[in-house]
């Protein structure tokens, strides 16, 4: 353990493309979504990939509600909701009232985040394996051929197996049914959903 939160956010990438495990893409950042997670900030940055038919439409956060109505609602949602059967049906909370926010402020959280992973990865802050063949002078720096090493003891890793089913590369919208009152009634109410 590190002794801070080693999870600060995730990219939630809404182009029509599904991407495979492991997969780096180039996205455009158009807000962010501050999910409170036992007390932490774990943020939700919507972004699109670059080169999606969409993307040079999509700028920030309001053009995803002109161009895809309800998709920011129902993500909402879903944040709200997808821990609920785990974890004695409490819903997640959010910070600055579930209101997405802005392209600015999400890069500028992206910004301060990256600086606190460069602080972890000088070991400055927390308990953490840090090696890596980048961050030259940093405590944890490997050659090439050292990592090479470690990596060469792995077990392999094979995209060989059942595959992904054809309806996961299908695009679909969630159309809310019942408004923002009724869910906040619900989760406030209701301890046994």
């Amino acid at each position: 353990s590190s002794g801070i939160n080693a999870e600060y956010g995730d990219a939630i990438e809404i182009g029509s493309g599904i991407g495979r495990t492991g997969e780096v893409k180039q996205v455009k950042v158009l807000g962010v979504l501050a999910l409170v997670d036992d007390g932490e900030t774990d943020w939700k940055v919507i972004c699109i990939d670059v080169k999606d038919d969409l993307a040079d439409k999509l700028n920030d956060i309001d053009d995803i509600e002109k161009l895809m109505p309800g998709l920011l609602e129902a993500s909402r949602d879903w944040f709200r909701i997808y821990k609920a059967p785990t974890s004695g049906n409490k819903m997640n909370q959010f910070g600055f009232n579930g209101d997405w926010q802005c392209r600015e402020f999400a890069e500028s959280m992206i910004r301060d985040t990256h600086k606190l992973w460069k602080r972890l990865m000088r070991n400055e802050i927390g308990e953490i394996r840090t090696e890596n063949t980048k961050q030259h002078g940093s405590p944890g720096h490997l050659t090439v051929s050292q990592a090479q090493s470690i990596i060469s003891e792995q077990v392999k890793f094979s995209l060989d197996g059942p595959g992904i089913p054809d309806w996961v590369h299908e695009g679909v919208f969630v159309r809310r049914t019942v408004s923002e009152d009724v869910c906040d009634a619900v989760d406030d109410d209701d301890d046994d959903i």
